[in-house]
């Protein structure tokens, strides 16, 4: 992308800022990055994170955006609009996800996109100010995956065809208080179901395939120190946990035909057997449950019909 559009886009961003109007703020958050880090090295982490800043920056230029900064696990970026950041992040999830898809034998991208709306001050190229603050906590919310946007943003966006918004409900976000958001939905979905903890969600989607959207406190689960904490709300028979066992569920690719997954209702668990391992999404909602159950059976029943 040439120098002359980001120079472009960086003075627009400007103007609306000194005329007094506001801009919108997007970081995406690499999940898992300070545990593969310490599993894979530092090497596997640097290529990982170019990667990721490979993904987004044309994206970003040519959403009509700015590259703020990068941030080893995360970018910053700016946009004059809401459309615009939201129209990005949206092709960021989907390159990611055609990513993913190609890189065989490679570390899975799984990134969380937060967007605000303000008026930021831009210093030396740089901004500071609420709306950059509120847009990285909305990223540390977000699962792998996920784009999820303040008020302000959702009340501005044009929602495109096939696309549609969904309130998350308010969030308490470190340093700021309580926040509602809303997450703009571009999987091309047909039902959705999360754990009491809302630490997973399954999404089964209009291709036929389940999408694994793991929260980023779930990758924390990694590392024995927070191994107990996630035994109440994850994995099956919670006693027999080891933090192996809860890396290799992380460690699953994040999205699979349906016809390798098994699910069943056991009271308020969902139990998911894939690729070897069965884990237990706890305290799901029962109606959401046999949603998710009574879609995934259809759309597995129609696909065995169609072989």
């Amino acid at each position: 992308m040439s120098w002359s559009t980001t120079l472009k886009n960086r003075q627009r961003i400007r103007a609306q800022l000194e005329s007094g109007e506001g801009i919108a703020v997007m970081f995406s958050d690499i999940r898992g990055f300070s545990s593969f880090t310490a599993r894979e090295g530092d090497d596997a982490a640097s290529r990982l994170s170019q990667r990721h800043v490979r993904l987004l920056r044309d994206r970003i230029v040519q959403g009509g955006g700015v590259l703020i900064k990068t941030l080893g696990d995360g970018i910053m970026a700016a946009f004059a609009s809401s459309d615009e950041a939201v129209d990005t992040a949206i092709a960021v999830q989907r390159a990611i996800r055609l990513e993913n898809r190609a890189a065989y034998g490679d570390e899975d991208i799984d990134v969380g996109i937060g967007i605000s709306f303000g008026s930021p001050v831009m210093m030396d190229g740089d901004l500071i100010g609420h709306a950059v603050n509120l847009a990285q906590r909305i990223s540390s919310e977000a699962k792998g995956g996920q784009i999820l946007v303040s008020e302000p943003v959702c009340e501005r966006y044009a929602l495109a065809d096939g696309l549609k918004t969904i309130s998350v409900g308010k969030r308490s976000l470190r340093g700021i208080g309580m926040e509602a958001l809303y997450e703009i939905v571009w999987l091309g979905e047909i039902v959705r179901v999360t754990d009491g903890h809302d630490l997973l969600t399954l999404i089964l989607t209009e291709r036929d395939t389940v999408v694994l959207e793991p929260a980023k406190t779930l990758h924390e689960a990694a590392s024995p120190r927070h191994a107990r904490g996630i035994r109440k709300a994850l994995l099956r028979r919670p006693k027999h946990v080891a933090a192996g066992r809860i890396r290799d569920a992380i460690a699953l690719e994040r999205e699979h035909p349906i016809n390798q997954l098994g699910v069943s209702l056991r009271g308020e668990d969902l139990a998911v057997q894939l690729a070897g391992t069965e884990f237990v999404l706890h305290g799901v909602e029962p109606e959401s449950a046999a949603r998710f159950i009574a879609a995934f059976n259809r759309a597995r029943d129609a696909g065995i019909g169609a072989t």
